[in-house]
């Protein structure tokens, strides 16, 4: 019998843990797709119009709720477009965060 090696590598497992939104239990998701057969965001040159994934109207990471209020259906070249997107427009503005916020001048009274 050969021993295992041991790596640094988690096995079996998802190393990179999902921040923000959980998976959608089956059925939540199915009644979404029903609403929403078409896709919401509709964005030209990625959309194929049919809804095969859901999207939070308020990102689960700021707040939103997994009820059908705030779920859309979406096709998957516009919700990972989206994504990308969402994604980039937050780390620019955290990227500009970390600069000091000007000073209003000495001589103005509040």
């Amino acid at each position: 019998m050969t021993a295992k090696r041991r790596t640094g590598w988690p096995t079996g497992q998802r190393h990179n843990q999902r921040r923000g939104a959980r998976r959608l239990p089956e059925k939540l998701r199915q009644k979404v797709l029903k609403e929403w057969p078409h896709c919401w965001l509709r964005i030209p040159g990625y959309c194929i119009d049919a809804s095969t994934q859901c999207h939070h109207v308020v990102d689960a990471a700021d707040g939103g709720t997994d009820t059908l209020d705030n779920l859309r259906g979406v096709c998957k070249p516009c919700h990972t477009r989206h994504s990308a997107q969402v994604s980039q427009r937050k780390s620019v503005a955290a990227a500009w965060d970390w600069k000091r916020k000007p000073e209003k001048h000495p001589g103005v009274l509040d």
